[in-house]
């Protein structure tokens, strides 16, 4: 047996690495590294665990050294499915288990030891897996979930999923990774939702939340929705009828940093509160946009309503 989620309190999550790690690019002196990974890889920002690695560890250490309890694996897109749209399908293996070696090193040092493996849902070229793919999306799924644990990852953590046949999938190719490695670890399913408040499959958040409770989720929640309290509303009525463990990590923007400012870090952390006095939020965190100040005070937030 490895780590379990504790069965109260709130632990958050150093995130969101994908887009820190591509204004931490922007900002880097020009290399010969940087400009394969924009030429060659088409800025995928997983192939920086490979070509500037030193970028993917002071981004994560800025997260632990502002709250998080948890880091995050940069591999959100290493499946060998996705990696494919970008070239870099052969270095799958790689990209885990180089990913999990720097959020460990972060993890121990800076954190409280736990790591993270992002999944991220699957893609086919520039379009994401749906129900009729499923069967490729599991073996992706399962063979980048076998690296993460024979890496050493701590949990599981399927973000950003926008159809619940996909995650399903993914939950039961989790599953099969661990009894494959001989290592149990928490599965976490994070969906996300469109306009219309569904998921971009047409589905309902309570559709797809039971429907990864009967696959096998340890949690359920709600990530990449903007702003926090809609995503808190969310979570809230999907999870109403249900006795899982939630997380969440609602985006701090709702597009480019550069024209839109981020949600004040105050009215981003204010948005957990409900959830927080339900006792039931196991997972907390921030997704596109939310910088180290917004975890920074969510961190304050928790210990204020946990005091």
């Amino acid at each position: 047996m490895g780590w379990s989620l504790p069965e109260s309190g709130t632990l958050t999550l150093g995130s969101p690495l994908g887009t820190a790690l591509r204004e931490a690019a922007a900002n880097a002196p020009e290399s010969d590294d940087l400009a394969r990974w924009k030429s060659v890889f088409n800025c995928c920002t997983d192939m920086l665990t490979i070509l500037a690695p030193e970028l993917v560890e002071q981004t994560a250490l800025r997260y632990a050294e502002a709250g998080a309890d948890i880091i995050v694996s940069n591999t959100f897109l290493a499946n060998p499915l996705t990696l494919a749209s970008f070239g870099a399908a052969e270095y799958a293996s790689r990209l885990n288990s180089e990913a999990v070696g720097i959020a460990r090193r972060i993890a121990d040092t800076a954190a409280k030891g736990i790591v993270a493996g992002s999944i991220g849902p699957p893609c086919i070229g520039s379009r994401l897996c749906g129900a009729d793919d499923k069967g490729m999306a599991a073996n992706a799924i399962l063979t980048q979930a076998t690296s993460l644990l024979d890496a050493g990852a701590d949990l599981l953590l399927l973000e950003t999923q926008t159809d619940s046949t996909v995650a399903a999938a993914g939950i039961e190719a989790c599953l099969e990774a661990m009894r494959t490695t001989g290592k149990r670890v928490p599965v976490s399913v994070e969906f996300t939702i469109g306009q219309s408040g569904s998921l971009p499959s047409g589905e309902t958040v309570s559709h797809a939340f039971r429907k990864a409770a009967g696959s096998g989720a340890d949690t359920v929640g709600i990530n990449c929705v903007f702003p926090a309290t809609r995503a808190a509303a969310t979570l809230f009525a999907a999870a109403e009828s249900m006795d899982l463990p939630l997380s969440m990590r609602p985006s701090a923007s709702s597009g480019d940093l550069r024209t839109e400012p981020a949600t004040d870090p105050d009215m981003f952390a204010e948005a957990f509160v409900p959830l927080l006095r339900s006792g039931r939020l196991r997972l907390a965190g921030g997704c596109c946009g939310a910088g180290t100040g917004h975890l920074s005070l969510l961190k304050r937030i928790i210990s204020r309503e946990n005091s």
